[in-house]
C-alpha cells in the first residue's frame, strides 16, 4: 500500500457509543486506485445508527492507493469499530482514538469518549 487518509472513529459514533463491523469489497485497479466499493456485511449496535460507521468506512477505503500493477485485483476488508474504556485520555482532550491496520483483511479502530 502506498497511501491512505487517517482512519478515525467518527465523532458522532463515539458520542453515541456506536460500535460494530463493516465489511467492504471492491477492486484494486491496475492504477492502484480502489473502485466498485460495495458493503458486504454490517453488524453495528445500535442497528439504526449503522450509516455513521458505513459512511466512514466507505469514505476511508476510497482514499486507499496501491502501487500500480499488471492486473486488476479484488479487496475485502473489515473495519472494526470498538469502544475501549481502557484507552487513555490525556488532558485536556475529551476523546481518544487509535487505529491499527491488520492487512490484508482487517482494520481495527478503537475509541473512547468521556461524553
Amino acid at each position: 500500500m502506498l497511501a491512505l487518509e487517517e482512519i478515525v472513529y467518527p465523532e458522532e459514533a463515539l458520542t453515541n457509543r456506536i460500535s460494530g463491523t463493516v465489511m467492504l469489497t471492491g477492486f484494486i485497479e491496475r492504477s492502484g486506485k480502489i473502485t466498485g466499493i460495495d458493503v458486504a456485511e454490517v453488524r453495528v449496535e445500535p442497528p439504526a445508527r449503522k450509516e455513521t460507521l458505513v459512511n466512514e468506512a466507505v469514505g476511508n477505503l476510497k482514499t486507499w492507493r496501491f502501487a500500480p500493477a499488471s492486473r486488476k485485483d479484488t479487496i475485502r476488508i473489515t473495519y472494526s469499530y470498538r469502544i475501549d474504556p481502557a484507552l487513555p485520555i490525556p488532558p485536556p482532550y475529551r476523546k481518544f482514538r487509535k487505529s491499527q491496520l491488520e492487512l490484508p483483511s482487517q482494520v481495527t479502530i478503537l475509541g473512547r469518549s468521556l461524553d
